[in-house]
């Protein structure tokens, strides 16, 4: 009955499904986020090497040409979005401190520099038709943590409920 399921390319196959679905529910679903730039690189090289990796496997095991790169594809996106939310989820564990909480002010359109200049800045661009209605100047508070992986990262939950409140009318 298994012995299908335990060849190489079925075992890709729900590896690279459940990488993909792993990193896509979880972004759609955890409520802290990136404060600066993610490392985008990193994440295509993880899923480069591990695409690489899979052709290889693929190809010993026989594998035809076309399914192999199809499925190294998979593997290798699976493994860069997993690793996207992977990071954050690593990076909250290894934090000793937890959420805490700090001032920011309103420099330019959505962009907000930290009162303390250790922390990072933090860019609100996709949020602008919000952020616009706050004069230049203006101070607001975000949770922030940095954890083991030595980056910080914004929990956006407060943020998304004023934003909910603001465009429902609530202000």
């Amino acid at each position: 009955m298994f012995d299908g399921l335990f060849q190489p390319m079925h075992l890709l196959v729900i590896l690279g499904i459940a990488l993909l679905v792993y990193g896509l529910v979880d972004i759609a679903l955890y409520e802290e986020s990136y404060a600066v730039e993610p490392p985008l690189v990193l994440f295509a090289v993880a899923g480069a090497v591990v695409a690489f990796a899979g052709m290889l496997w693929l190809d010993l095991a026989g594998t035809p040409r076309a399914q192999t790169l199809a499925l190294a594809l998979l593997l290798g996106g699976g493994t860069g979005v997993a690793l996207y939310s992977g990071l954050l989820r690593l990076n909250e564990a290894t934090n000793s401190e937890g959420l805490r909480s700090y001032e920011y002010r309103l420099t330019r359109d959505s962009v907000f520099a930290p009162v303390d200049p250790r922390l990072p800045e933090l860019d609100f661009s996709n949020y602008g038709n919000y952020w616009r209605q706050f004069k230049l100047g203006t101070t607001h508070s975000f949770e922030l943590r940095k954890g083991g992986l030595g980056f910080y990262q914004v929990n956006m939950a407060p943020v998304r409920e004023r934003m909910v409140a603001y465009f429902r009318g609530e202000k």
